[in-house]
């Protein structure tokens, strides 16, 4: 398995003109089936070839992205930069739900332990106001996944509010400051591409 550092890297994956070469992190590494990209990084950019839209850090940004499924509508946000990156997901989920995808840092050692079989409560907090929902970790991009109603307070708050502040109460991982700045707008355009409005 790859270290922290190099999965952060991973995140940034870009297709060069040819299509044949990824970058991975600073270094291009040249793709074959063989596997001299690990499948880890290619499963990253499969799942998240968005994060090439992905905005500047700081402001949220909504986008299509184009993904194993088809072509997908992404709400997003990161925090930090290189191994300090963390990066907040939002797409269409099961009727009704927004599917929320947290990938922290390659910085933090998230998650704890081995990690494989991780889960935990995920708080979400908005200008102080917390929402707990369950959350459990997928190995294969490194990202913590839940699931969140459309129609709801929380997303009504994340909307409206200044400032989230993600964390995992049951661990040591010390709460994240994400912004959100552009949030209404890019929530907005995700809604209506999941109601088909």
């Amino acid at each position: 398995m790859r270290g922290r550092n190099e999965r952060a890297g991973a995140r940034r994956l870009a297709c060069r003109p040819s299509g044949a070469v990824l970058a991975f992190g600073d270094k291009p590494c040249r793709f074959n089936m063989s596997g001299s990209c690990q499948m880890r990084a290619l499963a990253v950019f499969l799942l998240f070839p968005s994060i090439a839209f992905a905005q500047t850090c700081g402001a949220w940004s909504a986008a299509v992205s184009e993904e194993e499924e088809g072509p997908v509508m992404l709400a997003a946000v990161c925090v930090g930069a290189g191994t300090t990156e963390s990066n907040l997901f939002l797409k269409c989920g099961p009727e009704g739900q927004l599917n929320l995808r947290f990938l922290p840092a390659a910085a933090l050692d998230f998650p704890p332990g081995d990690g494989g079989d991780f889960s935990s409560p995920l708080r979400l907090s908005v200008d102080g106001e917390a929402f707990d929902r369950p959350a459990h970790y997928e190995a294969m991009d490194g990202a913590m996944v839940s699931e969140v109603p459309l129609a709801g307070p929380l997303v009504d708050r994340l909307k409206a509010g200044k400032a989230l502040t993600v964390a995992y109460p049951e661990t040591a991982f010390k709460p994240l400051a994400l912004p959100l700045t552009g949030s209404k707008a890019a929530i907005d355009k995700l809604a209506a591409a999941c109601t088909g409005s």
